[in-house]
């Protein structure tokens, strides 16, 4: 987990090494809501959000605010 808190703006990544998945079929394959809250939350701030996964190559998901309100 890194956290950076700038004057411009605020992000927050969140990364593994896990399993991975593919994220662009995510919304076709998701059971659970984990991921979904993550992205309704930041939709909520107006904040940037991005998944970025492979089978076997972990993942990492990035929120960003250009207002600081993380």
């Amino acid at each position: 987990i890194l956290i950076n808190y700038l004057p411009s703006h605020c992000s927050i990544t969140i990364a593994d090494n896990g399993e991975g998945f593919d994220a662009n079929h995510l919304e076709a394959t998701q059971t659970g809501i984990g991921l979904k809250n993550m992205q309704s939350r930041a939709n909520l701030i107006n904040a940037y959000f991005s998944i970025q996964s492979q089978p076997g190559q972990g993942t990492k998901v990035l929120i960003e605010s250009a207002n600081k309100t993380l």
